[in-house]
């Protein structure tokens, strides 16, 4: 990803340098990506930026819903690394009867549990535990590294399962027997080693946390702007209308069902149909009786 780029404007009553377009393009094309931009007006350079960093080789810039992702993976780091008194308070407080990895929120919970758990999916397959006296949990903790045993071998019914690795070795082999299960050596690699501690490493770097591959993590399966960003960020459409497209695809419109998902709990009725439905995007902007008027 580029860190410099450089933009230049087109001053009024004036033109670019003979060549000069020929040139940027020339070292666009070498570079494999924009690292040139020229525009006549300040709108018009605003709108390439925004272009550009939506799709593939951006200018590096981040956006805000991805620091917070970031954040919230590290929160979570911390979390399950355990071992401070903020780990065992929110241990104590959201996890007294189930795993972590399973738990999930409520809207009288804390703000920062739910980024903790919004964000769960994707952070925790990045971490893998190194087995040492065992005291994991045999069922949703990643210590063979494939992911937790419950979802690998679709078993249900392990939500409130405390089993530690520990206690399901037999002569020196880890085995599930004892609960029924048989995984035919698939976990021969595993052993324990009872003077070391059990590690969680991040596997995106094999070692400790580190905040520049969470972002790269969070970027990667996150949600790109795509087609439908660089046709409402574009000459000609006004900045009003832009902002009105953008507020629809990122569900920020205050709607009925937006504001049921925040716990507001109310009769949904469209005030602009004859035969009103649910005040919903759906509705609103594409199945409505007046949207498809307008559409039509």
């Amino acid at each position: 990803m580029l860190s410099h780029f450089t933009a230049v404007r087109k001053l009024e009553r004036s033109i670019f340098p003979m060549g000069f377009t020929k040139e940027a393009t020339d070292r666009n094309t070498k570079a494999g990506t924009n690292i040139i931009s020229f525009e006549s007006s300040e709108r018009a350079l605003l709108n390439r930026l925004i272009v550009d960093y939506t799709g593939d080789g951006g200018f590096g810039f981040v956006g805000l819903q991805e620091m917070i992702d970031a954040a919230g993976a590290k929160l979570w780091w911390h979390f399950r690394q355990g071992g401070t008194v903020w780990s065992q308070f929110l241990m104590a407080k959201y996890c007294g009867r189930s795993h972590p990895v399973v738990k999930g929120w409520q809207y009288c919970d804390s703000h920062i549990w739910r980024r903790m758990v919004n964000i769960r999916d994707m952070i925790e397959p990045q971490i893998v535990w190194k087995v040492g006296e065992g005291n994991v949990n045999v069922w949703w903790d990643n210590w063979s590294g494939e992911g937790a045993i419950a979802e690998l071998l679709n078993i249900r019914g392990k939500r409130q399962a405390k089993d530690l690795l520990k206690d399901c070795y037999e002569n020196g082999r880890f085995g599930l027997s004892k609960f029924g299960i048989d995984v035919q050596n698939r976990f021969e690699g595993v052993c324990l080693r009872e003077e070391c501690r059990d590690v969680a490493v991040w596997k995106p770097t094999g070692g400790p946390f580190n905040f520049k591959t969470a972002k790269a993590l969070v970027r990667q399966q996150g949600t790109t702007g795509g087609l439908w960003c660089k046709k409402i960020w574009a000459k000609g459409v006004t900045w009003k209308m832009s902002f009105a497209a953008w507020r629809v695809f990122k569900g920020k419109l205050p709607v009925d069902d937006v504001l049921r998902r925040m716990g507001y709990q109310l009769a949904s009725k469209c005030p602009c149909c004859v035969n009103p439905g649910c005040d919903n995007m759906q509705h609103v902007f594409g199945l409505g009786e007046t949207t498809r008027h307008v559409w039509d």
